[in-house]
């Protein structure tokens, strides 16, 4: 259905009784340039319901474009939502407006110019999954991600700078994400807890905060990134696929991982971890069958209990402390000494250990 060229169209009038009333558009609908979608209800606080089969695009704007006059209105989306004004839209005094996003699916969001929003509550029902890309939602929109609902976004700057409205922003616990982006992204401030955590990013997702999910999924050749003195925590579920990177700095400080008792997939777990120099370091294996790589200027001794180390070329060496030379397999569960001469990076790549290894 069209609403086009400089027209009102009155959705319904609202009886006295303040009532529902709904409107059901089997296809899409599109509301034009110059064009306000308002009703007659002088001023009851009933509720229209308008029923979208289709996308809903709209185009144009016009002094009280959504009036409403008093009355709520809820627009059940099961198709896209497509803004394609340039000019700020507008709502009328008095009652609610609400986009509902409620296919079993996914739905796009298109704001192409970033046109400011009015006062919209804007709702992803569970089951749903709002792909809002690199787009903003903008002015005073409210925005409501309910649990079992799903957003993905491929911006750059992550939830914050897709949802940059002044207005409320409700991220249910148990709400699912995805990240797609093609260029490196971060997960900013909004999210910290989540039902799942997908990553489907080639150039790597870096966590911005302590983030707590039930299920953690790495998509095959796609990146996580946990910097230093960030910590995630998931409960449930856990596949890496891809590549999943714990980070240190020169501070001392490294990422923490807290797993279920298991995980799965056939990805790589890159545990860094910056050494300082001038002291010793206790050093234990965080991911199985590893072999060390020793940077130049450090020393890596294995406790022997039983004395019988006669390898005793190393600076250090004693009959319970053997040097680790290259190519050596560290045994995981087994404490060792690092000795950097230097600040050094070390890198421990392979499968992460769990369940007390």
């Amino acid at each position: 259905m069209n609403s086009t060229n400089s027209k009102q169209l009155r959705l319904c009038s609202i009886a006295s009784d303040n009532g529902t009333y709904t409107v059901t558009i089997d296809g899409d609908f599109y509301l034009g340039t110059n064009t306000s979608l308002i009703s007659n209800n002088a001023g009851r606080a009933g509720l229209i319901k308008c029923i979208i089969g289709g996308n809903f695009t709209v185009n144009g704007v016009l002094a009280g474009n959504f009036d409403f006059t008093g009355s709520n209105a809820e627009f059940d989306l099961s198709g896209n939502l497509i803004l394609e004004s340039t000019t700020s839209l507008t709502k009328g005094t008095g009652g609610t407006t609400a986009l509902v996003f409620k296919k079993s699916g996914t739905q796009d969001y298109t704001n192409s110019s970033s046109v400011v929003l009015p006062a919209w509550d804007i709702i992803v029902n569970s089951g749903s999954t709002l792909n809002i890309a690199d787009q903003l939602i903008t002015g005073a929109a409210n925005f409501t991600l309910n649990s079992g609902a799903t957003l993905q976004t491929s911006h750059t700057n992550g939830v914050n700078e897709n949802l940059t409205t002044s207005g409320a922003v409700a991220l249910g616990s148990a709400a699912n994400f995805i990240f797609y982006g093609t260029g490196s992204q971060a997960t900013r401030a909004l999210l910290t807890t989540a039902g799942s955590l997908t990553i489907a990013n080639p150039v790597g997702v870096n966590l911005s905060t302590n983030v707590t999910t039930s299920i953690l999924t790495i998509n095959t050749s796609d990146i996580l990134n946990i910097p230093a003195s960030k910590q995630l925590t998931v409960s449930t579920t856990m596949t890496n696929n891809g590549i999943l990177n714990l980070l240190s700095n020169t501070s001392n400080e490294t990422a923490t991982i807290l797993t279920p008792a298991s995980i799965s997939g056939s990805g790589t777990t890159n545990v860094i971890q910056y050494l300082a120099r001038g002291r010793n370091w206790y050093v234990s294996s965080p991911v199985s069958e590893v072999t060390v790589v020793v940077p130049s200027g450090l020393t890596f001794f294995g406790y022997q209990e039983d004395g019988t180390n006669t390898y005793m070329t190393t600076s250090g060496t004693t009959a319970n402390w053997k040097p680790y030379v290259q190519g050596s397999a560290l045994t995981t569960g087994k404490g060792n000494i690092a000795q950097p001469s230097m600040e050094t990076i070390l890198i421990f790549s392979g499968t992460l250990n769990v369940n007390q290894k």
